[in-house]
Formats: C-alpha cells, structure tokens, sequence
C-alpha cells in the first residue's frame, strides 16, 4: 500500500514525469510522439481492415459502416473515463497528493468494470433496432449483424484499457499504451487477412473475421497491459479498501469526461443521421461514405495526438498554479496543429480519389467517397482549432464549453439536412457542404469561450 509523501521523491522512485518544469514544446512533442505512434499503428489497422472489408463487396462496406459506428458510442463513454481520469490524477499530481490520485484510479477501475457489462447486455439485446432503423437492404442490414456480434467484446474490453492508459498519461507516461496498441495492431494485421479472406487456412470468414479479429487483438492488448500494472513499478497499485464505491471521485470523473464523451455521441449521432439521409441513394452512397470517414479520421490523427498530449500538462500545471505554462500550451497547440492539418487538407482536397481507390473499384462509391473527402479537407483548418481547445479544456477539467460547441454544430447539421431532404434533387455533396459550415461555426464558439473560460480559471491560481 502507497503513503502520502513527497511527491518529488515519488517522481524519481516512479517515474512520474513532472510536467510544471521545463520546456514546454518539449513535453508536448515528447509526449505526442509515442501517442502519435499509438494513433498511427490504429490508423494502419483501420487501413488494413478497411482494405480487406472492401473486398467484400459494398454491402459488406456499408454494413460494417453502420454497425461500426456504434463504437462511436463507446468511445464517447470510453472518453469520459480517458478526459475525466487524466484531468483528475493530473491535477492530484500538480498538487502533490499521492493518496487521491491512488483513489482516484481505483474507482475508475470499479467504475468502467459496470460499463463492460453494460455494453455487452445492451449491445446484443438492442443493436438490431438500430441496424433496421438505418437501412433497408436486408443485405446491408445482415453484414451489420454479424459483424456487430463478433465485435462487442471489443468494445467491452475498451474501458478497463482506456482507464489505465488515462491514469499512466496523467502522472505524464504514455509509452506503456503506445506498446500495447503496437502489440494489438500487429496481432489484427496478421489475422484480418487471415480471417476475413481465408489467407493460409482458405476458410475465409468476411465481416465475422474483421470483427473477430479486433475482438481478439484487443483481449491480448488487455491481457498485456494488466500484466504491465501487476509486475513493473507502476505507480499505481490494486486497493481493495479504495474499491469501495465513491460517489464523489465518479462525480468528479462524470463531470470533467461527460461532456467530451457527449461531443463523441454528437459525431455518433451526426453519423447516424447521415447514413439515414443516404439510404434512398443506395448502399453505394453508404458505402462511399463510410470509407471516406475512415480515411478522414485516420487523417486526423496527428491533431488528436497533440492534443490528447495536452491534457496532463495542462492539468499539472493548473493544479500547482502555473498560469503562464498554459497559455503558452495552447498558442503551440494552435501553430503544430494548423501546420499539420493544413498539410493534411492538401492532401485531402486534391488526392481524395486515388485514396477511395486504394479500397475500391467500384466507380460510384469512389465518386461519393472522393467528394467527401473534398469537402472534409477544407474542415481540417477548423479541426485543427476544434482539437487544441479540446486539449485545454480537458486539462482544465471544465469542458462543457467544448460540448456545447458540439451541440450547436450537429443543431446546423440536422437542421440543414432536414431542409435538404425536401428538394427533390438532393445530392449527397450537399451535406459534406453543410457539415463544412458546421465546423466553422464550432471551430470560431469553442476558441470564444475557452478564452473567455481561461480569463477566469487564471485568475484563480499563481502565475508563473
């Protein structure tokens, strides 16, 4: 069992890294890189099953769209635990209280274990509702199915990975869950084509595989992480006595991750709403879709890494009291991220349909997919301001300005949509134009209100 002392010691003994001293540019690269590694291995993944779901035909596509999406919904909830963990241990860390970080990752372990459970009770009692609710092509509709079912214990198996890899990130190591996505990534690589094309084995599985396979890789990853907090000198240890239900730490973690995870169920509903708005267009304008979603978020990984890098250093600076680190947080957050994501959006706009190429011959679902993706570049300017005040927010731990930005974006989506489905001539294109507009509109509400949110938060501790 671990004492209160002084935390310094702690650092050294523990390898915790304090993020209130040094540079600041070199924190957030040097954190950014192995989660930029971590979110680059997923990116291969995607990429890989992508490419073999693809050669399934676009009912396979469009199905495994659909049902895929729902993990949209775990990793809201996932964001919760990861926003919510990170922000609390990490201002417990600035503060020098070793006893509440300890508490802190005990009850998010008991807390995301109800989750599990939950995701697979409600994931195979109710998904059907949701697959026949989006499309009616009972083809569509059966790749969704089968999919889904092999799929939920990997969504299962996300909470307990998410709350250990948020709890090393806030005491600032994030190399332990860099290796086990590595791990994990390469584990689906070698068994998605084995799986879902029958490679070597010449049983080939299709949409059961992609899921399969995930399932399973993401059962090592745990089984490799677990082993991780059990057998190295961890900071963090199993207390039986800190297991005791805590109300008051699961409010804390509820209100600092919700409104993350609520801007994730805004993108799962945004989702949601499109596949619907296409399904008169046919599985090809479904399947379009759902590949150039994949490939735009891969895209985006770069700007997630930085600013999930952001968080633990933000949140051990507010906590000891160090104002002037944060706000020179966010101007390197807002310059990496534009250089990047502007980098990112040319390549986007202009190569959009050699990309769909890559997953596909079929000519109209690469038409749908390229004009996705031609629109969507203009987007990652305003992604690129989206997610480094999302970084800030969540090492402030006061992110319901974020949510509410979300909020009123996916208001202009439905609104739009709905108005666009009374014309006779709709196009597809139309909504990629209107979800552009949207995330202007977020991009310029979230940098207004994290600046008027910082205006008051610094007046609140010592600047540096």
């Amino acid at each position: 069992m671990l004492y209160c002392w002084d935390l310094r010691k702690l650092c050294v003994n523990q390898s915790i890294n304090d993020l209130t001293q040094g540079s600041i540019s070199k924190h957030l690269v040097t954190m950014s890189i192995p989660i930029g590694i971590g979110l680059l291995l997923q990116t291969l993944y995607f990429v890989v099953d992508l490419y073999f779901i693809s050669t399934l035909g676009e009912h396979a596509i469009a199905g495994v769209g659909i049902a895929g999406n729902l993990n949209f919904l775990i990793i809201a909830i996932t964001q919760i635990f990861n926003v919510g963990v990170t922000a609390i241990i990490s201002h417990a860390v600035g503060r020098n209280d070793t006893s509440d970080a300890q508490t802190d990752f005990n009850q998010a372990l008991l807390l995301c274990s109800v989750f599990s459970v939950l995701t697979l009770l409600l994931g195979y009692g109710f998904s059907e509702h949701y697959i026949t609710s989006l499309t009616e092509d009972p083809l569509t509709a059966e790749q969704a199915r089968i999919y889904l079912w092999w799929f939920l214990p990997n969504m299962a198996m996300q909470f307990a990975m998410t709350v250990m890899i948020a709890s090393l990130r806030g005491i600032g190591i994030v190399k332990p869950g860099m290796i086990v996505q590595l791990v994990a990534v390469i584990i689906n690589i070698i068994l998605s084509p084995i799986l879902i094309s029958g490679w070597l084995t010449g049983h080939a599985l299709g949409v059961m595989g992609a899921g399969l396979s995930s399932t399973i890789a993401a059962f090592a990853g745990l089984v490799i992480l677990t082993q991780y907090f059990k057998k190295s000198a961890s900071f963090f240890t199993i207390n039986v006595i800190k297991l005791k239900p805590s109300l008051t730490v699961w409010r804390k973690i509820f209100m600092t991750g919700l409104p993350v995870g609520g801007e994730f169920v805004m993108m799962f509903t945004y989702m949601a709403i499109v596949f619907w708005a296409l399904q008169d267009l046919g599985s090809h304008t479904q399947a379009g879709f759902s590949i150039g979603q994949r490939i735009m978020q891969s895209l985006l990984m770069p700007g997630l890494a930085l600013s999930f890098a952001a968080p633990a250093i933000v949140g051990q600076n507010f906590g000891a009291g160090k104002g002037i680190r944060i706000q020179q947080t966010l101007s390197l957050l807002l310059t990496l991220n534009f250089f990047i994501m502007g980098g990112l959006a040319f390549f986007c706009i202009n190569f959009g349909d050699h990309l769909m190429g890559f997953f596909t011959q079929d000519t109209d679902v690469i038409q749908t997919g390229s004009m996705y993706l031609f629109w969507s570049g203009f987007s990652f300017f305003a992604s690129a301001v989206i997610l480094s005040c999302n970084g800030i927010y969540q090492g402030l731990g006061h992110t319901w300005p974020a949510l509410f930005s979300s909020v009123t974006r996916l208001l202009i989506v439905v609104t739009g949509i709905a108005l666009l489905l009374t014309s006779n001539e709709f196009k597809s294109e139309w909504i990629w134009q209107l979800s552009l507009a949207a995330n202007i509109v977020q991009a310029v509400l979230s940098h207004y209100l994290l600046k008027k949110l910082l205006k008051q938060k610094l007046t609140l501790v010592h600047t540096a």
